[in-house]
């Protein structure tokens, strides 16, 4: 059986349960997991990021290991939605998954998820934001500061501070920029180093 014609199979079983589904009043859910991780394996990047999010509504714990396989998605719009649909999902518990998507050696992998990272904002993405200003990718360590910005952890200060001697200029401006919203009377001393 050709590539489109298995496709059009599964697509009329795919909706064929759907169907009997809302007549029994319930959607399979086995089902819908099994065929949107199916898609998660298409050509189409739309059709995947499309996964995704359906996934990330899904409040099916079971869709996690699928999601945390699509991270080494190669479109990146795909792995930026995986990063929310974690969330979404799994909230704290996601960062394990995410804590390994950082250490990924691909750039791209690292930079989704600090940047879906930034989006988030919630507080068990402290763990993450300080992975990631450790990063050696520069725009991987902006994200974790633009993070850590938003945030009034305790952890928060000491990681800007390090920030600051960053090699990249843009970086240590971001640095002293979220030093100077915290209004923390420790800054001052760093701040006169810095100049």
């Amino acid at each position: 059986m050709t590539n489109r014609k298995a496709h059009s199979v599964a697509v009329l079983i795919f909706r064929i349960l759907i169907t009997i589904g809302r007549r029994v009043g319930k959607q399979d859910v086995k089902s819908m997991l099994w065929w949107r991780t199916r898609q998660l394996k298409g050509k189409n990047p739309t059709k995947r990021k499309k996964a995704v999010v359906k996934l990330g509504h899904s409040s099916n714990p079971r869709a996690i290991p699928a999601l945390v396989a699509a991270l080494e998605d190669p479109d990146f719009n795909v792995r930026h939605s995986v990063v929310g649909a974690l969330a979404k999902l799994a909230g704290a518990t996601a960062v394990e998954p995410l804590k390994a998507g950082l250490q990924h050696t691909d750039k791209d992998v690292r930079n989704s998820i600090a940047m879906a990272i930034c989006d988030i904002a919630e507080p068990w993405t402290v763990d993450l934001a300080l992975i990631a200003v450790k990063d050696c990718d520069k725009y991987v360590r902006s994200y974790g500061i633009k993070m850590l910005a938003q945030t009034d952890h305790p952890r928060v200060f000491d990681a800007l501070l390090s920030a600051l001697k960053d090699p990249e200029i843009f970086i240590r401006t971001e640095a002293i920029e979220a030093l100077a919203k915290m209004a923390d009377p420790r800054v001052i001393e760093p701040f006169v180093h810095a100049l």
